[in-house]
C-alpha cells in the first residue's frame, strides 16, 4: 500500500462511518434507496464530465498497470462514497444552507489537498465548479429525491426515482470485473486509449439497460418470467450485435453469462423497489 491509496481508503472509510451513523439514527427511513439513488444521478453527470469530457484524473494507484482504469477506482471512492453519502446526511437530517456550504468548501478542500499531494489532477474542471455545483445542484437535488422518496410515487417521479436506485448497481458491477479481472472491453475508436472507450461505452451500456429494467419493472403483468425471458434475449441479442461489429471484445468463458445474468436479478430487486416507491408505508413515513 503506498501513501496514493492511503488518503482514498481514508475518505471511503470516512464517508463509511457517516453512513452508519446516518442509517443507525434513521433507520425506519429509506436512507440505503436515497444513497443508491444519490450515486446514481452524481454517476451520470460524472459520466459527462469525466468519462467523456475527461475532466480531472484520480490517481489511487490501486491499480498501477493500468492508469485509466486506477483513476476509475478513485472516481468510485468519490462518487460511490463521499459525495453520496454526504448528500444523504444533509437530506436525512434536514440540515440547513449552512451545513451544504461547509460540506462543500470543506469539499474542495479536500481537493486542493489532493492535487497538491499529486494524488489528483485537474484538466479543464475547477475548484470552483465543484463548490457551486454541490452546492446549488447536487445537494438540493437529493434533498428532492428524499422528500420524493418519503411520499407516494407515480408516473415521471416514480420512473426516475426507481432508474436512480437501480442504475448504480448496474454501472458499478458491470466496470468492476472490467477493470479487475480484465475480462472484456469495447473499441469503438472514439479515444486513442481502448480503456477510455470501454469507459465511454460502459457508461452508455449501463444507462440503456437501467432504462430499459426499469420499464420492464413498472410494466404490471402476471407473469414475472416473462420480463426476464425479453430482458435476456435482449442482452444476448446485444452481446452478440456488439461481437459481429467488433465493438465487444471478450476474454473469458464466463463473461456473457454474467453479463445477462446479473441485470436479471436487477430486475427481480428493481420490482421489490417499485412496489415500495408505489405505497406508502410505515417505513417510507416521517412525522
Amino acid at each position: 500500500m503506498n501513501y496514493h491509496s492511503v488518503w482514498y481508503i481514508a475518505l471511503v472509510a470516512a464517508s463509511s462511518f457517516l453512513f452508519l451513523y446516518t442509517y443507525y439514527k434513521k433507520r425506519n427511513q429509506p436512507v440505503f434507496l436515497l444513497l443508491l439513488a444519490a450515486i446514481g444521478f452524481g454517476y451520470i453527470i460524472e459520466g459527462v464530465i469525466y468519462n467523456f469530457l475527461h475532466s480531472y484524473v484520480y490517481y489511487p494507484r490501486f491499480l498501477t498497470n493500468n492508469p485509466t482504469y486506477d483513476s476509475n477506482l478513485g472516481a468510485i471512492a468519490s462518487n460511490a462514497f463521499v459525495l453520496p453519502v454526504i448528500a444523504v446526511f444533509l437530506a436525512t437530517f434536514r440540515k440547513n444552507w449552512r451545513w451544504s456550504l461547509s460540506f462543500s468548501l470543506l469539499l474542495i478542500g479536500i481537493e486542493w489537498l489532493f492535487e497538491e499531494l499529486a494524488i489528483y489532477k485537474q484538466n479543464w474542471w475547477r475548484n470552483e465548479f465543484t463548490f457551486f455545483g454541490l452546492l446549488f445542484v447536487y445537494f438540493p437535488i437529493i434533498k428532492l429525491l428524499y422528500r420524493w422518496l418519503l411520499n407516494k410515487q407515480e408516473g415521471i417521479c416514480h420512473f426516475l426515482l426507481l432508474f436512480l436506485i437501480v442504475s448504480p448497481i448496474l454501472g458499478t458491477i458491470h466496470m468492476l470485473p472490467l477493470m479487475l479481472l480484465s475480462n472484456r472491453y469495447y473499441d469503438l475508436g472514439w479515444y486513442e486509449n481502448v480503456f477510455q472507450d470501454t469507459n465511454a461505452f460502459a457508461a452508455i451500456y449501463y444507462i440503456c439497460t437501467g432504462l430499459t429494467i426499469t420499464t420492464l419493472a413498472k410494466w404490471k403483468i402476471r407473469y414475472r418470467w416473462i420480463k426476464l425471458i425479453i430482458l435476456i434475449i435482449s442482452l444476448i441479442s446485444i452481446t452478440r450485435l456488439l461481437i459481429y461489429i467488433g465493438i465487444l471484445h471478450i476474454f473469458v468463458w464466463w463473461d456473457p453469462y454474467f453479463y445477462i445474468t446479473f441485470p436479471a436479478i436487477v430486475l427481480i430487486f428493481a420490482e421489490k423497489v417499485s412496489k415500495i416507491l408505489g405505497r406508502r408505508t410505515e417505513f417510507l413515513s416521517e412525522k
